[in-house]
Order: C-alpha cells, then structure tokens, then sequence
C-alpha cells in the first residue's frame, strides 16, 4: 500500500510540474507577442528649443509624452513648468490611434504651433514647433 502511494505522489508531482512550465512558456509567450504589437505604437516626446535662463529649463531637454499630457503651472500637470507666462492648465496633448493633438485650455497666452494660436484641437506632426508662454518646444516623434 505503501509504494503504491509513493507511485501516485509520484505522478501527481509530475503533474504539477509541467502544469508550472505549461504557465511560465505561456506567459514568456504572451509577454513577447505583446512586446511585438508595442513596436507598432509611435511615441513622442517635446525637446525645447529656446527658454528663459530663468526657468531652469536647458535647451535640448526632452519631455516624453503619455497618452494624454497636461503642460501647465500646477502641480498636477504632467509637465510643470514655472512662467508667469504660462497658465495654471495651459495646454493637452494627446495620442489617439498613433496620431498627436494638442488643445489650449483657454490660457491666458494662448497656444502656439508653428506661429499660429490654436483655437481648437490641432493635430501635430514631427519637427512641429509649439510656444507656450516663453518657451518654444520642437515636436519629437
């Protein structure tokens, strides 16, 4: 009775151990076809291009952008930055189908893409130039 016990344990911790490699080449499976989809998703990012030596903001800084990125004075803003020239919530990009936006929130300063003050939602491209307030920012992307 005994070594038929021992032979059942036998099995059954057999069993569980290709039940353990079974997940794990699923998972390493799933991971490197989601790590394969993610090549098709365009990033983008802002490198700024002229600021005041006031603000502490280097000339060749760059600011990745996430789906939806708020730029603005207040602390809850993706990308903050300190200019009396810049609006609390300034302006908002946003990623939609591997495409970029931007949309002034009724600043005081407006918003500007390649000279022109945006007035609704404008779509932006790479090599693209945005001002906000005293800073000028080149599209990456």
């Amino acid at each position: 009775m005994i070594g038929y016990v021992g032979f059942v344990m036998k099995f059954i911790v057999i069993a569980i151990i290709y039940i353990i490699l079974f997940r794990i080449i699923k998972i390493m499976y799933l991971d490197l076809r989601g790590i394969k989809d993610r090549k098709d998703v365009k990033s983008f990012a802002l490198e700024v291009q002229d600021a005041p030596d006031s603000l502490e903001l280097s000339k060749g800084s760059v600011f990745p952008l996430h789906t939806v990125t708020n730029i603005g004075r207040k602390d809850d803003n993706h990308i903050i930055i300190n200019d009396p020239f810049i609006s609390a919530n300034h302006a908002t990009l946003f990623i939609e189908k591997g495409r970029l936006f931007i949309k002034d929130l009724e600043s005081t300063n407006g918003t500007y893409l390649n000279g022109n003050k945006i007035y609704d939602v404008e779509e932006i491209s790479d090599g693209d130039v945005i001002e906000i307030g005293r800073i000028i920012f080149k599209v990456i992307g």
